[in-house]
């Protein structure tokens, strides 16, 4: 070993010297910041550092439309969506769709109370027909062109459509004119929240970002019904219960043709009331 190290010269002496004396100090101190941050992960209960991580992983304040509105509604167990909530009189809500979105709705929105004593409000809306009604125009012309060439008269073809209406949403309350249910389907969603653009996924995330739940806490779910003239109705989404007495399910309803998946409806946002923590019993 003496003769392979008086071998070198004296400058890789001093080289080799200063090497081993830097690693020593590294490693020294990639120790002390080991401990540094032991100390950190693992503080003694109730100090600064302690504090402090806490606070570091409380919830952060919800993206909101609106965040002033959502975190009071959130902080009073109250969920407010665009206005509408459970437990409002339905007479309100009857009045918020006239006066707030009434550019959304084909008409007035009026309560009718049901046989059973309940009241509901069926919100209408205009379907636009104006593809259709260029495809009409086109057939029109067709026929046309082909009766003049052919001597024939003129084939009649279907009218123009006027535009269609669809009661598809709705909202319900009890005897006591407390809304219990709110039921939304694209055709109030996408203008509502502006989201025609956006997947069922990308909606139910941010709608969960907007009104303080957890992402992680909306539950994918999978439904199979039979109907007798579509067959089998698939609906999927995700579904969250609140121990505040509140059900939110967001989905998309689809049947299939021949293999080929037919849209029924592809934004649904039901809203309705379940008890309350503390109003179950299972004594």
């Amino acid at each position: 070993m003496k003769w392979y190290w008086s071998k070198y010269p004296t400058w890789v002496k001093v080289l080799v010297i200063l090497g081993g004396i830097i690693g020593i100090s590294m490693a020294l101190w990639d120790g002390f910041k080991g401990s540094q941050k032991a100390s950190e992960w693992f503080p003694e209960k109730g100090s600064t550092t302690d504090n402090n991580r806490k606070a570091s992983t409380e919830m952060k304040e919800p993206v909101s439309y609106d965040n002033r509105k959502a975190n009071a509604d959130i902080a009073s167990s109250v969920l407010k969506v665009k206005g509408f909530y459970l437990g409002m009189n339905i007479d309100e809500a009857a009045d918020l769709l006239n006066k707030k979105y009434a550019n959304i709705i084909s008409k007035p929105a009026s309560v009718e109370q049901l046989k059973d004593g309940t009241f509901r409000i069926t919100i209408g809306t205009k379907i636009d027909l104006s593809g259709l009604n260029e495809m009409l125009d086109a057939e029109n012309a067709a026929l046309e062109k082909e009766a003049k060439l052919t001597g024939m008269p003129k084939t009649e073809s279907a009218d123009k459509a006027e535009a269609l209406e669809t009661e598809s949403s709705e909202i319900t309350a009890g005897t006591d004119k407390k809304v219990n249910k709110i039921l939304f389907k694209e055709d109030i969603i996408d203008p509502l929240f502006n989201s025609k653009d956006m997947s069922l996924g990308s909606f139910a995330e941010e709608f969960a970002k907007a009104y303080g739940i957890s992402y992680l806490d909306f539950r994918p779910f999978s439904n199979e019904e039979f109907d007798m003239f579509m067959g089998s109705v698939y609906e999927q989404g995700y579904k969250y219960s609140s121990d505040s007495g509140y059900y939110i399910q967001i989905s998309t309803k689809y049947f299939f043709v021949e293999s080929v998946r037919n849209i029924l409806s592809s934004k649904i946002l039901l809203i309705k009331a379940i008890p309350k923590l503390e109003e179950r019993s299972f004594n």
